[in-house]
Formats: structure tokens, sequence, C-alpha cells
């Protein structure tokens, strides 16, 4: 596979350079010196790329972009059905990347990734160019499809696994379940949390049979771990089972939130404890090797959790800050709100003071106005009647005074107001004109007057009809 890879590669290079020659129209000596270059670069940049992600990741994204370029270039962008026969080849060797090895290498995946990239930028080139000169674009909008379809697949399985890191060994407790050494606790506890679930029973009982002592732990761990062996070469399988699963235990209880230091510090005495009953039923140096690695990953483990517990304590303690300043902000905005609230009611009440004060002070004048208009009604009425009286009392001393003078007989009846009147229809005028001045409608009008005028009317009416 590695030959494959190498191959590959050259090819890839080799492509990319030609490609950029042609685009660029370089003659064939400068063509040469950039094929060269670009093989120098390249194996400094995947040297770069193993130990920076960043760099990789713009490895991939610029060598699979400046390759499918490249290809289309080559490929005169119309011969639609070699990009067809080039992705048909890159499937067939990612299935037999897949078949060798049960997984992606690294460089293997690398070099799959940026060949994917490029055959997804030349069907999108040759689908563009198709389309813009009407071509058969049917055909290269499959290829298109297909290319970006195997391109997803293949992006998703990239990022499945992650940009080329550093495999650890990883073994596992004879359940199916593996671990990495190089992992985070955290991804550890994830994968182990249902298993330390199905095995924390057995472990609480082994526990209560050991009366919480170490020496009764120990002894309990030794009855289900080490029986009777003998070279520690035959069974070692068995023991790295079993110290799987106390470790995948521990791990579980050390995760749990109310783990203290002093519970993490029986931990760590759990482990000699554990590192003196095995020591000596490791007999190979390859099987001491083997132990003293997953010891030492253990040990790592307890201390990645007391780092956690140290870093939870610090995250309560920012919390616990975090939220006596937001108590205090927020009383500090209820004080504020509350203030406010009582100056906005303060104001409103002398508004509303103001107002009825205001209307208080017009009504009061509307009703002084009223009351002087009226007394003044009144005066002018009285006036009016004492005006009326004195006439009639300097008229009633006339008559007195004179005796009939100034009245008249009409027919025999003495007349104050129808002097001279012969006829009714004398009468009759006489008795309009004189109703338009003593009439009560009139200006000058008075009552008593009136009904005396009407009385005398009647009465002289009779007798001349």
């Amino acid at each position: 596979m590695q030959k494959i890879d190498n191959i590959i590669s050259i090819i890839m290079v080799f492509v990319t350079a030609i490609g950029f020659a042609q685009a660029v129209e370089l003659n064939p000596a400068t063509t040469v010196i950039l094929v060269v270059a670009a093989f120098v670069l390249y194996e400094l940049i995947l040297n770069a790329a193993n130990n920076n992600p960043s760099i990789r990741t713009m490895l991939f994204v610029t060598n699979g972009f400046v390759f499918g370029l490249s290809l289309a270039v080559i490929i005169d962008f119309n011969r639609g059905w070699l990009s067809a026969i080039i992705c048909l080849l890159s499937m067939a060797y990612k299935y037999m990347i897949a078949e060798a090895t049960a997984t992606f290498h690294s460089r293997s995946r690398n070099i799959f990734v940026i060949l994917v990239n490029g055959f997804f930028y030349s069907a999108m080139f040759t689908v563009v160019e198709c389309m813009a000169f009407q071509e058969n674009t049917v055909v290269f909008v499959m290829i298109y499809v297909v290319s970006f379809a195997f391109f997803m697949c293949s992006y998703t399985a990239y990022k499945t696994m992650g940009p080329s890191k550093r495999r650890y060994p990883v073994y596992g407790n004879g359940d199916g379940i593996g671990h990495d050494m190089g992992s985070d606790w955290r991804h550890i506890v994830k994968r182990t949390v249902n298993y330390g679930r199905l095995l924390k029973d057995e472990f609480d009982d082994a526990l209560d049979k050991s009366g919480d002592t170490f020496s009764g732990l120990i002894r309990e761990i030794r009855k289900k771990v080490v029986p009777d062996y003998t070279d520690g070469q035959e069974d070692n399988d068995d023991i790295r089972k079993e110290l799987d699963k106390y470790r995948y235990k521990i791990t579980e209880i050390a995760s749990r939130e109310e783990l203290t230091e002093n519970e993490l510090t029986i931990l760590e005495g759990i482990i000699e404890k554990l590192d003196a009953i095995y020591h000596d039923y490791y007999k190979n140096n390859k099987a001491k090797l083997e132990y003293e690695m997953r010891i030492n990953a253990l040990n790592g483990d307890i201390e990645m959790l007391k780092n956690t517990i140290s870093v939870r304590k610090e995250r309560e303690m920012e919390d616990r800050m975090k939220e006596a300043t937001q108590n205090r902000r927020s009383q500090a905005q209820q004080a504020r709100r509350k203030r406010e609230r009582e100056e906005r009611e303060k104001r409103e009440e002398e508004e509303r003071r103001a107002r009825e004060e205001k209307d208080r002070e017009q009504w009061e004048e509307e009703e002084r106005r009223s009351a002087e208009e009226e007394q003044r009604r009144r005066e002018e009425e009285r006036q009016r009647q004492e005006k009326r009286r004195r006439e009639r009392n300097t008229r009633a001393a006339g008559d007195s005074k004179g005796g009939n003078k100034g009245s008249d007989k009409v027919a025999g009846i003495p007349t104050r107001y129808f002097k001279g009147c012969k006829t009714i229809d004398d009468l009759s005028l006489r008795y309009k004109k004189l109703c338009l001045i003593y009439h009560p409608d009139s200006g000058s009008g008075d009552v008593d007057t009136y009904i005396e005028l009407k009385d005398e009317y009647e009465m002289l009416k009779k007798r001349l009809s």
C-alpha cells in the first residue's frame, strides 16, 4: 500500500505541475524545472503538515483545488467520459485501501481526500464549461452529481476519522470496547460509561465484601483477577481483560460529580495495590512493558481527573462570583426601577392635582359669572317693575286730581283709552294701536295696564254693537 500511495502522490504532483504549465503556456525546460520544484515543495509541505493540523488542512484544500483545476485544463474541459473513468478508478482505489487495511492509513486518507477534491472540482469545471457552450449538459450534470456525492461520502469519513492524527495502541477489554491510550479522559468516560454501569454492581459488591479496606479490596480483586498463573505468558489476555475491567470501574467512579480529592487519593492507593499484585505475574519483558503502559495510562487518568476537579472548583467559584455580580446588578436595577416608579407616580399625582385645581378654578369662575349675570338680570327686572309702578301711580294721581279730566265717554261710558271712538271700527283700530304699546311682550308693556285696556275694550265693544 505504501508503494501505491507513493505512485499516486507522484502522479498527482506531476499532473498538477503539467496542468499549470499548460495553462500558462510555459516552454518544456521551464516545465521540467516546475515539476522538480513541485515535488520538492510537496514533500516539504507534507513533512510540515505531519506536525501542524492547520498546514495539513491548508494542504488538503489547496492541493485538491489545484489538482482539479490542472486536471480540467489537461482534459480540455470537455472530455467528460475521462472524468467519469477517473472517478470509477478512484472508487476502486478507495475500496482497495479499505479491504487491505480495514481503515484508512493517515497518508492514504490524505491522498484520497485530495483526489476526491480534484475530481469534484474537475467535474464542476466541466459542467460549467458545457453549460456555457450548450453541449450535452445532462451527461455532465450526472457526472457532477456522482462526483459531489462521492466527495461528500469521503469528506464524512475524513471528518469522522480526523486529519492524520498520531495513533496510539488500542487495547480491548474482551467485550468489544477499546481504549485509546492518548485520548482525553472525557472520551474514556463517554466510551465506557455504559459498560461501567453494568459492572458497577459487581464492583460495589467487592467493596462491600472487602469491608472498605485496602487489604480487603485487594483480596477480593485477587480472587476475581489473579487465579493460579504460572509464567504469565499463556494467560496475559485474561489478566489484561480483568485489569481493563477494573480500570473502567475506577474511571467510572472517579468521573462522578461528588468525587473529592480524598477519594482520588484512595484511587491512587488502589492503583498501587494493583501494581503490587500484578507485578510478579508478568515474567517476560514484553508483558511487563505492556502492563507498565496500562498502569501509567491509569495514573495519567487519575491526574487528569484531579486537574478536572481543580478546574471544576475554579469554575464553580467563577460561577458564584458571576452570580453574585448578577445579583448585585439585579438589585441595583430593581432599586433604580423602584425609584423611577416612585418618581413617576409622584409626578403623575402632582399633574393630577394641578388639573383638578385648574378645573376647580374654571368652575368657580363660571359659577361667579353665572351669579353675576343672574343678579344683573334680576336688578334690571326690578328696575322695570319699579318704573311701571311709578307710571301707574303718576296716572292714578292725575285722575284723582282732575276728576273725569283726561277721560271721555263713549256710548255713555267713561273711558281713558278710547276717547272720540264712535263706531266699532274706530274702537278696533284704536285697540290695535294701544296693544302695540301696552302689550306685555312689547318693550314698554305692562300687564295691569294691558288687562285694564282689554276689559275696557270688551265693555265698549258690547255697548256699541
